[in-house]
């Protein structure tokens, strides 16, 4: 057992970019072009447990175990609560006309972004786009207007709420695609119509700005990104092409009635047919959306020396001759413990020459690194590919690295 000094102990940061690229068309989702595996892990989500199994309605987990029994194998599940383990992209669509119209504003919509003004606030000081007065009128105009708060029970709520300056559109993105934050410059939207690149959105100012790239209205700012928060919020309302009309704006409800349109900003992200009427299901259009996370990996380094005359001898059985450790004790008693002082070590020197034992001289292999806290507890071990051999003429530096 050996002390770490002080020059064997390193404390950094690892900093990494994981990409995502989000692909929307006709009800399907699909990140990184990752395919559906079995009915509980489909091409739009990640699932936390990676693992294939059963969630029932009330979030019970059901995992498959195997077993054998009778010359054939069986599937038994084996049940245990651990809740809904997956995670995907979410869009949230608001509908102005003359305040909310909530045919179309999607479900808890207004309640995101009044939870998001004081975050957009405090931005502004970095960005004067960050400001919420662009996404929602300064004072109610109507005060005094119940609306659904959307509570299990369905209850309705006299809230009084900041009116929407037009449509918006909401893109949340959950903190175990990026991490720490979004990579300012990274973000990339791409608005398909029939296939062909129809307009694109990137961050190219790193400051939160959202600018159209290519397409009709190209310089424009189209919304902004919160970097730390994950959420992108669009307010673009330009048509992208006048020539162009689909099923945009859906309806919150099955059977309801979607709306014809023009492709526009707000739309980017509208790829579900909820209205339930093939006829007019969003066909035309598909979205790409790519952005980086930023990851902050803390790290420990640490370098187990093994020195010159060090290590040269092993406990493993297989350090000693065939039969000797049966001998390994001498004597052993209710009074007496003593080991054989003349055990055989085993040659393991490589000769030259068959049918020839080279010189003998000790040497060891070693696989195993343990390391031990201060009680002197195991605490983490660290294995190498191969064994390394390990002689008296010979020392090793082994560096060990954890990720905290």
């Amino acid at each position: 057992m050996y002390k770490f000094n002080q020059n064997d102990i390193f404390y950094n940061t690892v900093k990494t970019y994981p990409s995502h690229t989000i692909m929307m068309y006709n009800n399907n989702l699909y990140i990184n072009d990752q395919i559906n595996e079995g009915s509980n892990k489909s091409s739009g989500s990640i699932k936390l447990a990676e693992t294939n199994n059963t969630i029932t309605a009330d979030g019970t987990w059901i995992p498959k175990s195997f077993t054998y029994t009778g010359g054939a194998a069986t599937i038994t599940p084996v049940t245990f609560s651990q809740g809904q383990l997956t995670t995907t992209i979410a869009r949230s669509f608001i509908r102005e006309s003359s305040g909310y119209d909530f045919q179309y504003t999607t479900a808890k919509a207004p309640f995101k972004l009044l939870s998001m003004v004081n975050t957009l606030n405090y931005y502004k000081t970095l960005n004067p786009n960050y400001n919420s007065d662009n996404f929602l009128d300064q004072y109610p105009q109507n005060f005094n207007k119940s609306i659904p708060n959307y509570l299990p029970n369905g209850a309705y709520s006299p809230l009084q709420l900041l009116n929407p300056t037009g449509d918006l559109n909401i893109i949340e993105i959950p903190k175990i695609f990026y991490a720490d934050s979004i990579n300012p410059g990274s973000v990339d939207l791409q608005f398909y119509v029939t296939g062909t690149l129809t307009a694109r959105a990137q961050d190219i100012k790193l400051n939160g700005d959202l600018i159209q790239t290519t397409g009709s209205t190209s310089g424009s700012i189209i919304g902004v990104i919160l970097y730390n928060e994950g959420v992108i919020i669009i307010s673009g309302s330009n048509s992208l092409n006048d020539g162009v009309l689909d099923w945009y704006i859906q309806p919150t409800a099955s059977g309801g009635t979607p709306v014809y349109d023009n492709p526009k900003w707000t739309y980017f992200g509208s790829y579900k047919n909820v209205s339930g009427v093939a006829a007019k299901a969003i066909v035309s259009s598909s979205y790409v959306m790519s952005f980086e996370g930023t990851h902050t990996i803390p790290t420990l380094t640490m370098l187990a020396h093994a020195n010159k005359n060090d290590l040269n001898w092993s406990n493993n059985s297989s350090y000693l001759q065939s039969g000797s450790y049966s001998t390994f004790l001498a004597v052993t008693s209710s009074t007496k413990y003593i080991e054989n002082s003349e055990l055989t070590i085993k040659n393991t020197v490589s000769s030259s020459f068959a049918n020839y034992s080279a010189s003998f001289y000790p040497q060891t292999f070693i696989n195993t690194i343990g390391i031990y806290n201060e009680e002197g507890e195991l605490i983490a071990i660290a294995k190498t590919a191969n064994p390394v051999r390990k002689t008296n003429e010979q020392d090793y530096t082994f560096k060990l690295k954890i990720d905290l």
